[in-house]
């Protein structure tokens, strides 16, 4: 934007010098050809001086339009980017909450597996030991018969 206002201005400078030139001529052309050459000459010389200088802040506002349309480009493919990462972060975050869920189920299924078979060793454990003892008391008893 700066780039164009110089551009604008520049311009400016140029219409009011040219206008300027003419009215300096103008008079200078009928009192003295000579001082009318040396005005001519001057304005020429500023006018040529302008050119050369619109010239460069052209020149230097094209190759930062080009820089400006690089960065552009980039930003929108970062964006698009982003909002890749951001759609697949979503769907991390729920197979992540999916797999926690599954996982509690989980845990909580082998608590009652282990559970169920604890008990299952317990019951197994009273009544081994309780058929030891009865299989104990009836040898006792056989032994008694047989004495």
């Amino acid at each position: 934007a700066s780039v164009a206002v110089a551009l604008s201005v520049l311009g400016a400078g140029l219409v009011v010098n040219t206008n300027e030139v003419s009215a300096a001529v103008t008079r200078s052309m009928v009192n003295d050809p000579k001082k009318a050459m040396q005005v001519i000459e001057r304005y020429e010389l500023e006018n040529h001086s302008l050119t050369i200088k619109t010239q460069v802040l052209e020149a230097a506002k094209s190759d930062l339009e080009s820089k400006n349309a690089g960065l552009t480009s980039e930003k929108e493919k970062y964006e698009a980017e982003n909002a890749d990462l951001k759609q697949q972060r979503g769907v991390l975050l729920t197979q992540r909450e999916a797999l926690e869920k599954k996982l509690v189920t989980k845990e909580q299924e082998s608590k009652e597996t282990i559970d169920a078979l604890n008990k299952i060793l317990d019951e197994t454990v009273k009544d081994k030991i309780a058929r030891e003892q009865e299989s104990k008391e009836t040898i006792g008893t056989l032994k008694r018969e047989l004495a």
